[in-house]
């Protein structure tokens, strides 16, 4: 992962100025991974606040679902589909500097993450809505 640092800040840099960029009926995104724009095999995403999310990985969740209306920086002009996911998850993955993070998200910060990663297992909200991650 070290030697692929320098090429994951690049890119994110990039992909922080798609967050920011209007695409189809989306003003701008809450992140955006790298799956998304690249076949490379990194598996990271960037938030709007320009936090890097490397390896994220779900290590624990609710087992309560909530159905929550979803849009996807990938499909520009798709409407916006009810996507079940989990209530709260607790995450783990590494910062650029290399510090592992353990974080526990709810809400749409539970949401944003669930929809990254599923991005990196190459699933869309399009491809089956009555799934959770």
């Amino acid at each position: 992962m070290n030697e692929d640092l320098p090429f994951v800040i690049e890119q994110a840099k990039e992909m922080l100025e798609l967050c920011r960029k209007p695409h189809g009926k989306f003003p701008s995104a809450f992140a955006i991974a790298h799956a998304q724009v690249s076949e490379e095999p990194l598996r990271f995403f960037v938030m709007a606040d320009g936090l890097i999310v490397i390896n994220p990985e779900i290590t624990d969740h609710t087992k309560t679902f909530v159905e929550r209306r979803e849009g996807c920086y990938s499909y520009p002009m798709e409407e916006f589909v009810l996507v079940k996911r989990w209530n709260k998850c607790a995450v783990r993955y590494f910062r650029e500097d290399f510090s592992v993070t353990d974080e526990k998200l709810q809400g749409k910060e539970s949401q944003i993450f669930q929809h990254e990663i599923d991005h990196m297992n190459a699933k869309y909200i399009h491809d089956d809505v009555d799934k959770a991650s």
